[in-house]
């Protein structure tokens, strides 16, 4: 009998385990989609669940309907989940999300101050000092934490005790969905499957955060180094630039239409790519000139033009699609 070589035993393969960032109006990229249909187990996490998104996944997981007999008003991101799950017949699937009226209820306690804090902001960039400007934006970004880290606490303690559900049969495969504006989950998840030898995890995030969701993922990054890490001033008023940002290049067919494209993800690298340009010494000779005007429909004017004078250089099609609809913003902002 041939005696085995110390040290020749099989070794326990690893587990594979996808993070998927997506938000509400992104969609699947053809990775992340054919990653969450082949994926031996997924686990998805929504915003919030409702009966509307229960009902959907229900029909769809149990083959009641197809997805191309899904309602044509579903978001982007649903429709695409939902054609995986479609796709990913009996495997298991499990779904997470926190009850809509509990994030209703957090979200007007956090979110309507946080954007009540920014437009005091932006009013005192345009009409008084730096000084106020900073305490407003301050304040603001307290209730953006508020917001995130509530939720995240309560989603990620669910996606925990959902991985214990996750049968001990060496998985080749687990794919999570996770949402981008809660960058936390990601980081804890990927955190806590790198702990383990036999799994190795890795994050896509194929787009850019927006700049507020930015700011929070540094900000919560460096206070789990650190916990005594604070953002600079430079941040807190380049987070009041950006809410500038996005009043001035909003257009206006869009709101007519309640087509809120300024929300979709496409264009935060560029309105980021905007921002992070801008250093503090820019913003003293920005307020410089546009304190020159009186009225605040002139100031706007002047951050206009230093707004298209930083718009980057690319050749990437979105991002020139990006940099049209941000500039017929501007236009309609400018004088006739």
């Amino acid at each position: 009998m041939t005696r085995k070589k110390k040290g020749s035993q099989s070794k326990r393969p690893e587990t594979t385990v996808k993070i998927l960032e997506v938000t509400e109006h992104s969609g699947l990229t053809p990775i992340q989609k054919r990653l969450l249909e082949e994926s031996q187990y997924a686990v998805i996490q929504y915003p919030y669940m409702n009966v509307d998104i229960q009902a959907q996944v229900h029909a769809v997981r149990n083959r009641i309907i197809k997805p191309s007999q899904l309602p044509k008003n579903i978001e982007k991101t649903q429709r695409h989940i939902l054609g995986s799950i479609y796709k990913r017949r009996k495997k298991p699937t499990y779904i997470s999300g926190i009850a809509e009226n509990t994030y209703t209820q957090h979200a007007q306690a956090t979110l309507e101050p946080y954007n009540q804090g920014l437009l005091e902001a932006e009013d005192h960039f345009y009409c008084t000092d730096l000084e106020q400007t900073l305490e407003s934006a301050k304040q603001a970004f307290q209730h953006l934490v508020r917001y995130k880290q509530t939720i995240e606490r309560n989603i990620i303690g669910e996606l925990f005790d959902i991985s214990k559900k996750i049968p001990d049969t060496d998985p080749t495969s687990v794919c999570f969905i996770t949402q981008a504006e809660s960058p936390q989950v990601a980081d804890s998840l990927s955190r806590f499957y790198s702990e383990h030898p036999t799994t190795s995890p890795r994050t896509f995030s194929p787009f850019s955060l927006d700049f507020p969701t930015q700011l929070y993922q540094n900000f919560t990054r460096g206070k789990f180094k650190n916990p005594d890490y604070d953002l600079q001033d430079l941040d807190y008023l380049k987070l009041t630039l950006h809410t500038i940002l996005l009043n001035l290049s909003i257009n206006e067919s869009d709101m007519e239409l309640d087509d809120f494209r300024m929300q979709e993800p496409w264009l935060n690298k560029i309105r980021n790519a905007i921002i992070n340009v801008i250093d503090y010494e820019d913003i003293l000779a920005i307020r410089e000139v546009a304190n020159q005007q009186t009225y605040c429909s002139d100031k706007s004017v002047v951050y206009i033009k230093e707004f298209k004078k930083r718009l980057p250089e690319t050749k990437a099609a979105t991002d020139i699609a990006a940099i049209r609809y941000l500039q017929q913003g501007f236009k309609q902002n400018l004088p006739q």
